[in-house]
């Protein structure tokens, strides 16, 4: 915030007597205020010295939590890899896209607990469809333009970020989750 105190010489002139050197003129600030353009934080800043070398040290510290974030989600997704082989045996790939046909109604059936049939597709389109409705509600804030847009430009760049990237995690760890599930109820009902 910036100082803009304008001098009032007649006050000064009431405090210091009608000298000549004492009192500023009119449109000149005294030595002590802060001067045009430069806000008494900055000032405070500039008194401080050189901080250079605390400054890298920062954002070397932010770019090292940047990067473990990074390699946290690769962790994620070795594991994910890992642990979901025995679905990607158990289901292969025709689990996200195939159904089967109802024999009385000939409608498509996709999900049959008691025939033992379980396809992914009605979970995958209503994921699909619900983050794409919320897409359309969060590319006004990242794209908009109106006053004060520069405040939501972050939230919808966030928003749009976090639902692609759940997107990507949710499909592919559904599958993952529904076979280690079915794998610990096997082990819970095994015979002791």
């Amino acid at each position: 915030m910036t100082d803009l105190r304008v001098p009032n010489p007649v006050a000064t002139t009431l405090q210091n007597g009608p000298s000549e050197s004492t009192a500023p003129a009119i449109g000149q600030m005294p030595e002590t205020s802060t001067p045009r353009g430069i806000s008494a934080v900055r000032k405070y800043l500039l008194s401080r010295g050189n901080s250079s070398g605390s400054d890298r040290l920062f954002a070397g510290a932010m770019l090292l939590c940047a990067l473990a974030i990074f390699a946290l989600v690769a962790l994620i997704a070795v594991e994910l890899v890992t642990q979901s082989q025995l679905s990607w045996h158990a289901f292969g790939l025709p689990f996200f896209y195939r159904y089967n046909v109802d024999p009385v109604t000939h409608l498509p059936l996709f999900w049959d607990p008691v025939n033992g049939v379980f396809y992914a597709l009605p979970f995958i389109y209503g994921t699909l469809m619900t983050s794409l409705v919320a897409l359309c509600i969060a590319v006004p804030l990242a794209i908009g333009g109106a006053e004060g847009a520069e405040l939501r430009h972050p939230l919808g760049i966030a928003v749009i970020g976090g639902l692609l990237v759940s997107q990507v995690l949710t499909l592919y760890t559904t599958p993952v989750i529904y076979v280690q599930l079915a794998e610990l109820s096997r082990w819970l009902r095994r015979p002791a």
